[in-house]
């Protein structure tokens, strides 16, 4: 399994996605609509007698604890913790994982694999066998196993309805997401009203004291005054960005906003996906919206800023574009390495990366495949 089966990052995505996060109150009513929006725990409305179930510190509390085959677990656990528990698991295909890598496996019944999966992730600063590596991610389907339990009692043979109560819909999935990069979530799939998969996730972020999270543009164990200033500069076709701007300032620049909620008015805290064009060709850019207004009163997209933006090869034909260091398309592997920290790389690929600040809100980002630069991330704040 390469790299880029395994890597965690916010610079892999498939498409170019806008994020908008703007202020006000109210929550939508989750029988009524299959806004993915209500997903999110701040927006749903639970029945009455559900209401314990969306609230956050309850949720965050309890929504990773699972019952498996009468064995009782929390996640994120160590792996070597996870296998004293008696879950059989097949084995690793790698021996090590390097720092922030990624890989999953699959749990045994009886010496048999089965559907059922965990994800393990290394937050340590150097190489780390898979015992001493997290499980952060835990897969079921029952089909094909035991019995297990799980928030708010969820079985095999829970009903549609019941999960209505107090999960948002999209379909015949219900979900609860507890924060913007749905890092921990809890999710429930139906197909003719029969549970077809239940995910648990969880936030690394919980054991975050060993992460590798990388602070340092110019790889002396600081962050330069230089990179604080500049990180945030985009340069395309010699006209240059400073995030986070207005949406009004990056319509100007040339952006069109294409987004699936571009006239909807939001409400506080509330972030939605999209996509953005530039110039008159069909050009994709990642860029993610948020609203700097603190008040209570909900407001148009047009009000919310900009945050984020990655220029991503396979949504773009425009190579004018250069970034801090002088970072472009073109650049190679050695080039970004000699600007950013190396956080994995290998035969498969590369990401190179730094941040301001330990929760990654800040900073930006270069992943390669093989030797060919495919996205450049920059974030500023994230923070509601």
């Amino acid at each position: 399994m390469g790299l880029f089966n395994r890597i965690k990052s916010k610079a892999i995505i498939s498409a170019a996605i806008l994020t908008v996060s703007l202020c006000g109150c109210g929550k939508k009513d989750i029988t009524e609509t299959a806004d993915p929006r209500d997903n999110y725990i701040k927006n749903i409305d639970a029945e009455e007698g559900f209401e314990e179930f969306v609230d956050e510190d309850y949720f965050m509390e309890n929504f990773s604890k699972i019952t498996y085959d009468g064995i009782t677990f929390q996640l994120p656990m160590l792996l070597s913790e996870f296998k004293e528990l008696g879950i059989e698991i097949s084995d690793l295909d790698v021996d090590t994982l390097a720092p922030g890598e990624s890989d999953y496996t699959f749990i045994l019944r009886n010496g048999n694999s089965t559907s059922n999966s965990i994800n393990i992730v290394n937050y340590s600063e150097e190489e780390a066998k898979p015992d001493d590596c997290y499980v952060y991610s835990f897969r079921y389907f029952p089909l094909d196993s035991p019995d297990a339990q799980f928030y708010a009692g969820i079985t095999r043979d829970t009903e549609e309805e019941y999960v209505r109560n107090f999960m948002g819909a999209d379909g015949d999935n219900y979900s609860i997401y507890c924060n913007f990069y749905d890092e921990d979530y809890i999710e429930v799939d139906f197909n003719d009203s029969e549970i077809q998969s239940v995910t648990v996730h969880t936030n690394p972020d919980y054991i975050k004291d060993n992460s590798t999270v990388i602070r340092s543009a110019n790889k002396e164990g600081n962050i330069s005054d230089d990179f604080r200033e500049h990180y945030n500069e985009v340069t395309i076709e010699g006209k240059t960005l400073k995030f986070p701007i207005s949406t009004k300032e990056f319509t100007d620049a040339g952006f069109e906003i294409q987004s699936m909620y571009r006239d909807m008015i939001y409400s506080k805290g509330e972030r939605v996906s999209g996509t953005a064009r530039y110039g008159e060709e069909s050009t994709n850019f990642f860029a993610i919206y948020a609203s700097q207004n603190i008040s209570d009163d909900s407001v148009h997209v047009d009000d919310g800023d900009i945050i984020s933006f990655t220029w991503d090869r396979a949504a773009t034909d425009i190579t004018d574009i250069s970034f801090y260091g002088g970072i472009t398309p073109d650049s190679t592997r050695d080039e970004v390495k000699a600007i950013l920290e190396e956080s994995v790389a290998d035969a498969d690929g590369a990401l190179y990366k730094a941040y301001l600040d330990e929760d990654e809100h800040q900073g930006m980002e270069v992943l390669f495949i093989g030797d060919e630069l495919v996205t450049v991330s920059l974030y500023t704040d994230y923070e509601e």
